[in-house]
């Protein structure tokens, strides 16, 4: 990704997986040869899991949580990093440091399809992707 000189970037990092601590490392190139490195650690909470009719909702803090209509409501992080003027963007680096695995099995509960503002009826129920809730694949 590259910056025009003097404009600052603000960068969007979504973290989307159960993790207690995480290092973000980005490394911006300026226009000498010399290389900057930013790092951001963050620490999150354990994560807590409660049962819903719809299934477990997992929730880690005060992180708000992500889940596109079918897909698992997840919490999540956006973290803005404001690299120097004249900087451009060489490579992000994410270390999940303390990730844990919750024992046994959870059915997580899916993300709705959102009511609609205008007063409408709500959609019915959005029931889970088939393609995610019965693969054996990890997700995200």
């Amino acid at each position: 990704m590259f910056i025009k000189k003097n404009l600052p970037l603000v960068l969007t990092i979504a973290i989307l997986s159960l993790i207690f601590d995480a290092t973000l490392r980005v490394d911006a190139r300026e226009e000498t040869p010399a290389v900057s490195i930013i790092t951001h650690t963050y620490h999150f909470s354990a994560p807590e899991l409660t049962t819903t009719a719809a299934g477990e909702r997992v929730r880690m803090g005060d992180l708000p949580i992500t889940g596109e209509p079918g897909a698992p409501e997840l919490p999540f992080l956006s973290a803005r990093i404001l690299l120097p003027p004249g900087a451009e963007l060489a490579s992000i680096e994410v270390t999940a440091d303390g990730a844990s695995t919750l024992p046994g099995t959870h059915a997580l509960r899916p993300g709705q399809t959102p009511a609609p503002l205008d007063g409408s009826p709500p959609p019915p129920p959005t029931a889970p992707a088939p393609a995610i809730y019965q693969s054996n694949q990890h997700y995200p």
